[in-house]
């Protein structure tokens, strides 16, 4: 799935609950998510054991040649539909990973899944993260609100064959 060799995915398994815990907790991740409070240890448990058993859901793991956890990107399914999220490693952060990761996972939907258009939403003080999707060939469709919070919304549609 990825034109950069040194990086590979997998589908995430409860064995990444840790993981996935304490980068849905970093600081960064709770201010540009849509519910900034912090998650509890047992409801990310529960969280993470629906999605992975819920055929609608996708957890991509993208993972280094030396088979480092670099982030996750999920998309949620619905009637051809997808909505897009990623979360990279603190650890791996400004290392230029995440804008092709990011293409990479949404090409990979088109391919692998029955979704015709994703749709991202990224808070207008996201700079970063819209520059991400739009760099990965996301157009920008107008604002919404989310939780009280305006954002973009950006939506890509499955190339023609």
């Amino acid at each position: 799935m990825t034109s950069d060799p040194q990086i590979h995915y997998r589908r995430a398994t409860m064995d990444d609950a840790r993981l996935l815990f304490e980068w849905a907790n970093d600081p960064d991740v709770r201010a540009a998510s849509f519910s900034s409070e912090p998650i509890p240890w047992e409801d990310h448990l529960s969280w993470l054991a629906r999605r992975i058993d819920d055929e609608n859901t996708v957890l991509l793991m993208a993972i280094s040649s030396d088979s480092v956890a670099i982030g996750v990107i999920r998309c949620q399914i619905d009637n051809g539909e997808g909505t897009i999220s990623i979360t990279i490693d603190p650890e791996q952060r400004g290392r230029g990973l995440s804008k092709s990761i990011f293409a990479e996972a949404s090409h990979w939907l088109f391919s692998n899944t029955p979704v015709e258009r994703i749709h991202a939403f990224v808070k207008l003080n996201n700079e970063r993260s819209l520059k991400m999707v739009v760099f990965a060939g996301y157009a920008l469709h107008g604002l919404v609100t989310i939780n009280g919070e305006e954002a973009n919304h950006l939506i890509i549609t499955k190339p023609a064959l």
